[in-house]
């Protein structure tokens, strides 16, 4: 029901109850001209004036006990009694505090609309917040997804070019050693000391390539470098890098010094030996031939 609509009807039923009570009143004073038990109908218009009304409806409760009143002169009855004024009071009373309630439980209804109206706002307000956030997150997870998925086709084209490059290293390694080797058991008559070294070299090298493309498969496959350990003779070690170097150093006209410490290490012996390679390596295409420095500082008298 609209609000005019609700307004038209309460405004219908309290006229149509007031005009019952004037009637009945005219009918108890003028017919029968008897006062008693009538007036108990106006606590209905009373009330639902003052119910509907608040404050307002007090006029209803003045109008009907004005008429109460009067009602003696014009219809020739008794007159007014200490009982007429007291039901006059209680007509007053009961529409005033009706009015009162009615009024402050308008007033609670108005704030709890209002906190309604502001919580539903507030939650259209965060559900808008959230469909954002969520919208958001959902964009940042298919970039995280796109990213994956491009991660681990670039991983697996980086896998399968380290395959390829490790089956080129192998096969070439191998053959190497396999004909250096058979080379040195039918030439071995023809080498002075310095060709069996020269030999001796190719073999540890191509050796050394070969453990170390195996290393790159098994860190392909595991995803990390296998480490093994053992016991590993520094001079021995030196000496041998030195070997590797040798053709390299004469033809710059580098002199390596290398020193007796004896120290003995445990390490992974492919990885220091990488390792030494590299520095060694690096130093030597820089290197001042006429410059004498230490290439490391330590307890290994070693110079380049």
């Amino acid at each position: 029901m609209s609000p005019l609509l609700r307004r038209q009807s309460r405004l219908l039923i309290v006229t149509i109850l007031m005009v019952a009570s004037v009637l009945i009143t005219y009918y108890f004073h003028a017919v029968l001209k008897s006062g008693a038990v009538f007036t108990h109908f106006f606590y209905i218009p009373v009330i639902l004036s003052a119910l509907w009304w608040q404050r307002r409806g007090l006029i209803v409760a003045l109008i009907l006990s004005a008429y109460l009143l009067i009602s003696h002169y014009f219809f020739g009855g008794d007159e007014v009694t200490l009982n007429d004024y007291l039901r006059v009071l209680s007509f007053l009373v009961i529409s005033a505090v009706v009015g009162l309630l009615s009024e402050r439980l308008w007033r609670t209804e108005l704030v709890l609309k209002k906190a309604q109206e502001e919580l539903e706002q507030k939650v259209e307000e965060r559900t808008r917040e959230l469909m954002k956030i969520n919208e958001k997150l959902r964009s940042e997870v298919e970039n995280r997804q796109k990213a994956e998925a491009a991660l681990r086709e670039s991983s697996e084209k980086v896998k399968m070019f380290a395959y390829s490059v490790c089956h080129d290293l192998k096969s070439p390694a191998i053959a190497i050693y396999g004909l250096t080797r058979l080379l040195k058991e039918r030439c071995a008559h023809l080498l002075d000391v310095k060709g069996t070294a020269h030999f001796d070299q190719i073999l540890k090298a191509s050796l050394e390539l070969e453990t170390l493309v195996e290393a790159i498969n098994a860190y392909i496959n595991t995803k990390e470098a296998l480490m093994q350990f053992e016991t590993v003779k520094a001079d021995e070690l030196l000496r041998e890098i030195s070997k590797a170097f040798e053709e390299q150093f004469l033809t710059r006209g580098i002199q390596c010094y290398l020193g007796r410490n004896g120290a003995v290490l445990r390490a992974d012996r492919i990885a220091l030996i990488r390792a030494f390679r590299n520095l060694v390596g690096c130093v030597s295409r820089v290197r001042d031939t006429n410059v004498r420095q230490p290439l490391m500082k330590g307890d290994y008298d070693e110079y380049l």
